[in-house]
């Protein structure tokens, strides 16, 4: 990891940076926000909760100021009750109904 961080120029980890600026990492916002990761996943992939991806195959970085959307907070409280999944359609998906 280290000489693909080298290569691509991305710098190493530093919790400073991450605590000053906001950061949080899919597990840590779907912590904050009462949901599993792949809720929080389904929101990003959907463009409900924006984040970033530096690069493929690098963890997305979601800022703690986008947790406050109204939008999101709908979406959230609707997967807390159950009622909707934000599930992309699938077109290999088959359908059973």
């Amino acid at each position: 990891m280290h000489r693909y961080r080298r290569r691509a120029g991305i710098a190493g980890f530093d919790a400073t940076l991450k605590e000053t600026s906001g950061w949080l990492t899919q597990a840590e916002a779907a912590t904050w926000l009462k949901i599993s990761p792949m809720s929080v996943h389904r929101l990003v992939s959907n463009g409900i909760l924006p984040a970033e991806q530096p690069d493929r195959g690098l963890p997305m970085v979601i800022s703690t100021s986008n947790l406050h959307d109204e939008e999101l907070e709908r979406a959230v409280l609707a997967l807390r009750a159950g009622h909707t999944r934000p599930l992309p359609d699938d077109p290999r998906q088959i359908k059973l109904f």
